[in-house]
C-alpha cells in the first residue's frame, strides 16, 4: 500500500536473524555480538542487562522471572528461546513478573523486546528511545507498552489482554532531552482494556511531523476507545495513517478528543487540525464509530451496528467518501460540518458480513466496492495497490472477501511463516493458516494450555503453498471447547511450529 506520508518499511522489519555473530556499528566499528543465557550465564535478567556488551542478545530459558526496576541503555535484544527456535511455544513458557512495577526502562536505540510473557506490571515497557517490541504476550499489565517522549520504532504481533488502564501508551513527542521518531503498530491483538486500546497524546510543540501507521489490530472490549487522540489544541504535524483494523465492542472505536481531556466523553476535537486517513477499518458494535477532528480523510471503512451513530464532529477538511453505514440507529452523521465532503456512501445495506471471520460474504455491497486511491487538494494521498486486493477493486471494510487474500494480508504473508490463525482471538472458529516451503506430511495438532492434545485437524500429504484449516474450537468428539489460550501445532519432517490462539467466551 503506498501512502503519502509511509514510515520507512526498512526500520520496521518484523522478523529477527540471529546467524550474524559480528556486526557493523553505525561509526563502522565492528561489534562482536554474542548470545547470553539466562540463568546459565547469569542468574538474573538485571545482571545479564548489565554485563552485555551493546548488540548483544540475552535469551531466557523458560521459567519464572520475578524481577523489575531494570534499565536498558544499549543497544540489545531479551527474548525466549522463540527467537532460535521459531517455537512459539517458548513464549508462553517464559514468565515474567514484575509485580506492579517497571519491567524495563528503555533509553536507548535499537532495543528488541520480544517472545515473553510478561504479567501484572505497571507501565511495564517504560520507553524512551526507538525500539521494536513484537510475539509478546502481554496479561494484567497498567499500560504494558508506554511509549515516552523520545518513544518510536515497532509494535507487532504482541497479544495485550486484561489491561488496567491503556494496551498501548504513546506519550511520543519531542522535548530538549529526547525527539520522537515514527511508528508502525500492526498485528497486534488488544482485549479488554479499563480505558483505550491505543492511546495517543499530541502534546503542543509544533513541527513535530511524527508519521504513525496504525494497522491490522484487531482491538475489542475497551471501554472508552479503540484508539484515542487527545489533542492539546496546538498543531503538531503529525500525521495518522489508521487501516484495516477491526475495532468492536468500545465505546467508541476511533475517539479524538480536545483540550487534552482523555476521559472520552465522544465530544470530538474541534481543534485538532492533524491529517488523519482513516481507511478499510471495520467498526462494530461500539456505542459511536468515531468522532472526529478537523482532518479526517475517511474512505472504504465498515461502520455497523453502532448503538449512538456513525461518525461524528468530522471538521471542515475533512472528506468521508464511499463507506458502508448500516444499523447505527439512524444516525450515520452527527454534526458533520457542512464543507466536509461526503460521496458515495453506502447508507443502508447490511454489509452481510460472517459472523465468524467478519469477512463480506457471498452478496456484500463491501465487495470490489472500495476506491484504490483517493486523491485530495490535486494530489493521491491514498493508494492500494492491486497485489493488496482480490477484486476488481479492494472491498470496503478491513478484510478481503476472498479468505487466501484476506489471510495474506492480516497476517503478512510476504514474511516467512509456518503456522498463523486469524482472527485471533475468536469467539467461534478460526481459520489456521499453514505455509509449506515444500511437499511433504505433515501434522496439524490443537492443544491445551496443560498440554493435552484435544484433536488432530490435518495429517497426510500436503502440496508446497498456503492451506487454510478453519477449527470450530472443538475437540476430537466436537463437542465445544470452554474459552482459554489453545495451540495449534504443525509437524512437518523435522520440524514442529506452534501458533497460540485466544477462544473468547
Amino acid at each position: 500500500m503506498k501512502i503519502l506520508t509511509t514510515t520507512d518499511s526498512n526500520l520496521m522489519t518484523t522478523i529477527t536473524s540471529l546467524a550474524i555473530a559480528i556486526l557493523v556499528g553505525s561509526s563502522g566499528q565492528i561489534i562482536e555480538a554474542k548470545i547470553i543465557k539466562v540463568p546459565s550465564d547469569f542468574q538474573t535478567i538485571a545482571q545479564a542487562v548489565t554485563n552485555a556488551q551493546a548488540s548483544d542478545t540475552i535469551i531466557l530459558s523458560p521459567g519464572t522471572y520475578n524481577e523489575k526496576n531494570i534499565e536498558i541503555n544499549k543497544p540489545l535484544t531479551i527474548s525466549s528461546e522463540w527467537i532460535t527456535t521459531g517455537d512459539r511455544a517458548f513464549i508462553d513458557q517464559t514468565f515474567i513478573t514484575p509485580t506492579d512495577a517497571i519491567l524495563f526502562s528503555i533509553n536507548s536505540d535499537d532495543v528488541e523486546i520480544s517472545g515473553l510473557t510478561i504479567f501484572n506490571g505497571d507501565h511495564t515497557l517504560d520507553i524512551n528511545a526507538r525500539v521494536t517490541v513484537k510475539y509478546n504476550h502481554f496479561d494484567n499489565n497498567l499500560d504494558p507498552v508506554s511509549m515516552e517522549t523520545g518513544g518510536g520504532g515497532y509494535v507487532g504481533y504482541n497479544l495485550m489482554e486484561n489491561n488496567l488502564d491503556d494496551g498501548i501508551d504513546l506519550d511520543i513527542g519531542i522535548s530538549d532531552s529526547y525527539t520522537g521518531s515514527d511508528i508502525l503498530i500492526e498485528h497486534n491483538t488488544i482485549v479488554t482494556s479499563d480505558d483505550d486500546g491505543i492511546e495517543i497524546r499530541l502534546f503542543t510543540t509544533p513541527n513535530q511531523n511524527i508519521h504513525y501507521e496504525i494497522r491490522n489490530n484487531t482491538i475489542t472490549g475497551s471501554n472508552n476507545a479503540g484508539i484515542q487522540l487527545i489533542s492539546y489544541d496546538v498543531y503538531t504535524g503529525k500525521v495518522f495513517d489508521i487501516h484495516h483494523n477491526i475495532i468492536r465492542n468500545c465505546k467508541t472505536a476511533l475517539g479524538c478528543m480536545g483540550g487534552s481531556n482523555t476521559s472520552e466523553d465522544l465530544s470530538g476535537a474541534s481543534l485538532m487540525d492533524e491529517k488523519v486517513f482513516l481507511y478499510n477499518n471495520t467498526f462494530l458494535e461500539n456505542e459511536m464509530g468515531a468522532t472526529g477532528g478537523n482532518s479526517m480523510i475517511a474512505i472504504n471503512n465498515i461502520i455497523a451496528g453502532n448503538t449512538i451513530g456513525g461518525f461524528k464532529r468530522f471538521g471542515r477538511y475533512s472528506a468521508i467518501a464511499n463507506n458502508l453505514f448500516y444499523n447505527n440507529m439512524d444516525n450515520n452523521f452527527i454534526e458533520i460540518n457542512n464543507l466536509a465532503e461526503q460521496s458515495d456512501n453506502i447508507l443502508t445495506e447490511d454489509p452481510l458480513l460472517d459472523e465468524i471471520t467478519l469477512m463480506p460474504g457471498n452478496g456484500s455491497p463491501a465487495i470490489d466496492a472500495g476506491m484504490d486511491s483517493f486523491i485530495l487538494d490535486e494530489i493521491t494521498v491514498i493508494e492500494i495497490a492491486p497485489e493488496e486486493y482480490s477484486g476488481s477493486a479492494p472491498d470496503i471494510g478491513a478484510l478481503e472477501s476472498d479468505a487466501e487474500t484476506a489471510v495474506a494480508l492480516v497476517m503478512n504473508v510476504s514474511d516467512d511463516y509456518l503456522i498463523r490463525n486469524f482472527p485471533n482471538p475468536f469467539l467461534q472458529s478460526t481459520i489456521i493458516s499453514i505455509n509449506l516451503s515444500q511437499t511433504g506430511i505433515i501434522k496439524l495438532d490443537i492443544y491445551d494450555m496443560m498440554g493435552r492434545n484435544t484433536c488432530t485437524l490435518e495429517e497426510g500429504l500436503r502440496e508446497k503453498g498456503i492451506h487454510n484449516v478453519e477449527w470450530l474450537a472443538t475437540d476430537v468428539n466436537g463437542n465445544k471447547l470452554p474459552a482459554g489460550i489453545y495451540f495449534a501445532r504443525i509437524r512437518t519432517g523435522n520440524i514442529i511450529s506452534n501458533t497460540k490462539m485466544l477462544l473468547l467466551q
